[in-house]
């Protein structure tokens, strides 16, 4: 999981704990299973771009942070003479 992926997920649960919301209603509301959400929160699975899609539309207060993680693990394209 990469930062940015870490900083997202912490938001939700941030939201989670804010609401008093379960696993199970988080989980509703992203599109995904109770259990892949809990691998999401404890840090144990990476959530790809389809998550990262599924939040944005859930939550879209979490616009920036879905920003970051979507782009977080794409490099730069070299130019001509070696520079990004």
């Amino acid at each position: 999981m990469t930062v940015a992926e870490a900083a997202l997920v912490e938001a939700i649960r941030a939201i989670q704990r804010s609401t008093g919301w379960t696993d199970a209603q988080v989980a509703g509301k992203l599109g995904v299973s109770r259990a892949l959400w809990a691998r999401y929160r404890s840090g144990k699975g990476s959530p790809g771009r389809r998550f990262i899609g599924a939040v944005s539309v859930a939550f879209p207060a979490l616009g920036r942070e879905c920003q970051a993680a979507m782009w977080a693990d794409v490099t730069p394209p070299k130019v001509a003479g070696g520079k990004a």
